[in-house]
């Protein structure tokens, strides 16, 4: 599986306690990337409104595509969540013209449950949006703003 590799920025600044989260191809899994309509942001930034356990971070550090190639200066997020049964489930974003792209997933077992059956991605998203109840933690992950 190729992955895009996601760095987040640690406790304090610099390398030393970065964490790197490691999304699986949605190219692998179809030819295209999967496409939501804008209206979704929309929906997940009043989610966050609403619910206490939604939050935004602004951490991510660097984006690395499957090739290699520095996808940083993109605009991309990423969403990360904890049901209450503390299964982890995450999307890795980016945007094809106005619409916002699914282009990896994490961790391996969810990318893995998504390549059996790739209606459990309705599923997921339809809860984030939808079921907030059902969720412990959830946040979307933005990059680092320059200065």
């Amino acid at each position: 599986m190729q992955y895009w590799e996601i760095t987040l920025e640690g406790a304090s600044s610099g390398p030393e306690d970065d964490i790197v989260f490691k999304f699986g191809d949605m190219l692998e899994i179809k030819d295209v990337f999967i496409s939501l309509k804008p209206e979704f942001v929309d929906a997940l930034l009043t989610s966050i409104k609403e619910n206490e356990n939604y939050h935004v971070i602004g951490n991510i550090k660097q984006i690395a595509a499957p090739d290699g190639k520095d996808y940083s200066d993109r605009e991309m997020f990423a969403v990360l969540g904890k049901n209450n049964q503390e299964i982890r489930y995450g999307f890795l974003f980016g945007w094809i013209k106005s619409n916002p792209v699914i282009v990896g997933l994490w961790p391996n077992h969810f990318w893995g449950a998504v390549k059996e059956d790739e209606e459990f991605i309705d599923v997921i998203l339809y809860a984030m949006l939808k079921k907030p109840e059902t969720w412990k933690r959830l946040d979307v992950i933005l990059p680092i703003k320059k200065k």
